[in-house]
Parts: C-alpha cells; sequence; structure tokens
C-alpha cells in the first residue's frame, strides 16, 4: 500500500539520473507530487554533476595518498576545467585533471 503512509512499509523514491550519478528524493510517502517536482529541478542540473563523476571518478581510481579530497577540490574548482565540462568537453577535463593530479600528487 503505497499511498497510506500508515501501512505502507516501502517508499519509491522519485529518481534523476545522469550517468553512474543517481539522486533520490523522497517525501516518505507524505506528499510524492512534491517530490516529482523537485526531481524536475534536479533534473535541470544533474546533467552537468554526472559530467563531473565521469572527470574525477577515473582520477581519484588512480590516487592513493591520504590528500584525495584536497586534490579532487583543487581539480573540482578549476575555472578551465568548469568550462570544459559545461561545454560538454569531457576529455579535455579529464586531460586537465590528470595534469593536476600530477602536479598535486605524491605518489
Amino acid at each position: 500500500v503505497v499511498d497510506d503512509t500508515e501501512l505502507c512499509t516501502v517508499f519509491f523514491p522519485a529518481q534523476s539520473k545522469a550517468g553512474d550519478l543517481v539522486v533520490a528524493i523522497s517525501t516518505s510517502g507524505q506528499c510524492p507530487s512534491l517530490a516529482k517536482q523537485i526531481r524536475e529541478e534536479v533534473d535541470g542540473w544533474i546533467e552537468e554533476k554526472g559530467r563531473w563523476l565521469e572527470v574525477l571518478a577515473p582520477v581519484r581510481c588512480n590516487m592513493n595518498n591520504q590528500n584525495n579530497n584536497e586534490v579532487l577540490s583543487i581539480i573540482y574548482a578549476d575555472p578551465e576545467i568548469n568550462k570544459m565540462i559545461k561545454n560538454g568537453d569531457i576529455e579535455g577535463a579529464k586531460s586537465k585533471a590528470k595534469e593536476l593530479t600530477d602536479v598535486h600528487c605524491k605518489y
């Protein structure tokens, strides 16, 4: 029974997906139409965040030091990479991210 919060034991969140990035929104059954509205708003920015995941995930996999978060933050803040991602140049962004990783990582 999905539409009766007193009897419901399962929730079906509204999901927005871009590649491997998945965002789920739930109102715990209180107002599914609000969850749908929020999901539609999230759809507007999740595409770009999904591109970021394409760039950051391989970099993170190749890192094996203790300043991973610091290096990923540097990459995420880089204006050139931001511009490439906004323009859909994922390969260029990956290349620039690798350059920054090579400079800031101590392997």
